[in-house]
């Protein structure tokens, strides 16, 4: 019986602890760059031309010691891949893993937002990053949960995974 009661007790005292934490979650919606998703606190947003008429987004939440990434590469008006494949994603996810000094523990196929796409996790020395990518028409789409070391496959790092939706334009 104490053992219940305490369980009620502590049920009572974690549901708004968890309600709480959800709330601190915003959508940022770009509609200009087709895609919504939840992030824990209002993104710094940067812009960097890439040349040739690609450019790059980043949308950036750092909490503490975690990092909350959004990255949008438009490539320009008909260079998309048609139809991309293992070997693309594999190419695109060790350009994130040289470009971030991370070593790529695992890389999958899956689908995500309902296009074909990869999930990784790369080790950093005392982190390790949750990395998805697809690429749609003529965007690629690079989403990134950064962590300590472990902390790859928490709900946080789904969450953003999960929360990620591509907008009809």
């Amino acid at each position: 019986m104490r053992t219940l009661l305490l369980l009620a007790t502590l049920l009572v005292f974690a549901v708004p602890v968890l309600a709480q934490e959800h709330s601190e979650w915003q959508t940022v919606r770009s509609e200009a760059d087709g895609f919504s998703i939840e992030m824990p606190g209002t993104p710094k947003i940067s812009t960097q031309d890439l040349g040739d008429g690609a450019t790059q987004k980043n949308f950036v939440v750092e909490a503490g010691a975690e990092t909350y990434l959004a990255s949008i590469i438009n490539l320009g008006k008909g260079r998309g891949p048609v139809n991309p494949g293992e070997e693309y994603f594999a190419m695109l996810m060790k350009a994130y893993v040289d470009g971030s000094k991370t070593t790529l523990r695992s890389s999958r196929m899956m689908t995500w937002a309902g296009q074909t796409a990869m999930e990784g996790i790369a080790d950093a020395a005392q982190a390790s990053h949750l990395v998805n990518v697809t690429a749609v028409g003529d965007r690629i789409y690079l989403i990134v949960y950064g962590g300590s070391k472990g902390q790859e496959n928490t709900t946080k790092g789904k969450h953003l995974r999960d929360s990620f939706k591509l907008l009809a334009n």
